[in-house]
């Protein structure tokens, strides 16, 4: 119940805390730079997106396949062109890449299930209602007054 008039001192004192606000940090011992990441992901989302231990256990591997992703991305970055000309740099390469995507798909699909990309937060309606809104903007910059002020622009 509320209290009706000025609050006592004590009342004042007490600190409510809202532990519906608090994000989900990352387990103890997870490396660094997949910390980074779930960060940068749980940032982007309200507090109580991740509360159940599946959620946090799939926002996990998501880190590690985007981390590892990442790491092979490197490896291919600095993969000198040269070594292609010999049988077995090309194997090197090739491995590579095929790492690179089976991570990639591997992120994307936990990252669709865990309803984080695009995608998967849109249902078929919704869809296609967005695509007539765009295509009737696009009418719309074909009209004389928009052609004129692209061309202004």
């Amino acid at each position: 119940m509320k209290q009706h008039g000025k609050k006592s001192a004590a009342a004042l004192a007490v600190a409510v805390v809202n532990f519906a606000d608090v994000k989900a940090e990352p387990p103890e011992g997870m490396p660094e730079r997949q910390a980074q990441i779930w960060r940068e992901i749980v940032r982007g989302q309200p507090a109580e997106f991740f509360n159940t231990s599946t959620t946090k256990a799939m926002l996990g591997d998501l880190c590690r396949h985007k981390a590892t992703a990442d790491e092979i991305s490197d490896l291919i970055d600095k993969f000198d062109p040269a070594w292609l000309a010999e049988a077995k740099g090309m194997r090197r390469y090739e491995w590579l890449l095929k790492i690179r995507r089976v991570e990639t798909k591997a992120a994307l699909d936990l990252a669709t299930k865990l309803r984080l990309t695009n995608q998967s937060r849109w249902q078929p309606a919704g869809a296609a209602t967005a695509a007539a809104v765009t295509e009737e903007e696009a009418k719309d910059d074909a009209s004389p007054w928009m052609q004129a002020s692209r061309r202004s622009a």
